[in-house]
């Protein structure tokens, strides 16, 4: 099991990551190595969709076992 983790947008309220992790690691990893910086941590956003129109979780289109998460702090 590979445990591929790429934070591919990172802006100041919103990052998004491709991986083959769980939700809740992928939330762990993220704020483990790129702490917002601010009191409140990474969480999993509750907008419904990424800004290009996705579904927020979305496959990635490169290797379907990998998921598109968006975050927001």
């Amino acid at each position: 099991m590979s445990k591929y983790f790429e934070v591919y947008v990172l802006g100041i309220v919103h990052a998004s990551v491709c991986t083959d992790l769980t939700r809740r690691a992928a939330t762990e990893r993220l704020n483990r190595e790129h702490p917002s910086g601010i009191t409140s941590r990474w969480r999993p956003s509750k907008e419904p969709a990424f800004l290009g129109g996705e579904p927020n979780p979305s496959p990635c289109e490169r290797d379907p076992s990998r998921t598109h998460y968006l975050f927001s702090c």
